[in-house]
């Protein structure tokens, strides 16, 4: 991580982070939709399951949403970090955020392949998916740590608020948009 921070990368860390949103798109698209979405087939007037993960999907708008989200999540990170004395780039820390997201990610692949129907299967992959989800937070304080200058705690620091703040938004997001469409019915 420290020759990450210190000599990044961008668009190597772009590629990585392209290949990982379509890898991650063919394998939920391989263990399927659990809800999956319906058309009435006009000649038969019969329901026909659509697939929800399309070659276009997959391709474009996984990658560009990712790239996006995770743009933000650097930017939060680099605001949080700034907290606590941290400096550097972005271009330092969006790279060495995604070099270390890679090794947890391509780890799970096979594990998200697994069809949701499989609830034993996926049962027994859940502490594996923990391990993961461990590693991932690990790698991500020492990303941090070395891309922005700063001790381990504040690194520990920075990751926690922004997990926390994520959060909050995410149900604030989620909250919003339930009043809202409850609203329009």
């Amino acid at each position: 991580m420290r020759q990450v921070a210190a000599s990044p990368n961008g668009p190597l860390a772009l590629g990585l982070l392209v290949v990982i949103y379509i890898a991650n798109g063919i394998a939920l698209s391989l263990a399927g939709d659990p809800v999956p979405t319906f058309d009435v087939d006009p000649t038969t007037q019969a329901l026909t399951p659509q697939p929800t993960f399309t070659a276009f999907t997959v391709a474009v708008v996984l990658p560009i949403t990712g790239i996006l989200t995770f743009s933000l999540w650097t930017l939060l990170l680099m605001g949080l970090s700034r907290l606590f004395g941290g400096r550097g780039s972005f271009t330092s820390l969006f790279c060495t955020l995604v070099f270390a997201s890679a090794p947890p990610a391509i780890a799970a692949l096979p594990l998200q392949a697994v069809p949701a129907d499989r609830v034993i299967l996926l049962l027994a992959t859940m502490p594996l998916f923990l391990a993961l989800a461990v590693w991932s937070i690990v790698l991500m304080v020492i990303a941090v740590r070395e891309a922005r200058g700063i001790s381990t705690g504040a690194a520990v620091g920075t990751v926690v608020i922004a997990m926390v703040a994520a959060l909050v938004l995410a149900f604030v997001a989620a909250f919003v948009l339930l009043a809202l469409l409850f609203r329009a019915f």
